[in-house]
């Protein structure tokens, strides 16, 4: 991500620091003082993060992997959840419809029961 002077005004003290540089560079550039390809020492150890800088990126990205294993490990548990409401679903429609069935064949049962005192 490029820095520039007219960035946001809530950056970090590395973000500013980026920012003032690649402008003194721009203008060492514009000046003709250096070539585009010879860099001096000092810009080249400038460009190096810091320790705490480097220790910062590995943590955060142990904590997006850590992240995207936990998504992952919900993304297979929904669809096993998933799987097992559509089940649900299936045996209670079928039960449902035998005891249609069933309610239907019992009332047919009782329409049809006479006594034999009733003539």
């Amino acid at each position: 991500m490029p820095y520039g002077l007219a960035a946001d005004i809530e950056m970090s003290d590395t973000e500013r620091c980026c920012a003032l540089l690649e402008a003194v560079l721009k203008g060492l550039e514009a000046s003709n003082c250096w070539a585009v390809h010879d860099q001096p020492d000092w810009e080249i150890e400038m460009a190096k993060p810091s320790r705490r800088e480097v220790s910062f990126t590995a943590l955060l990205e142990r904590v997006e992997g850590e992240f995207k294993m936990l998504a992952e490990g919900l993304d297979d548990a929904n669809r096993r959840i998933q799987r097992v409401d559509e089940k649900i679903d299936r045996v209670a429609k079928d039960l449902s419809d035998r005891m249609d069935v069933g309610f239907a064949t019992v009332m047919q049962e009782l329409r049809n029961h006479r006594h034999p005192a009733e003539r």
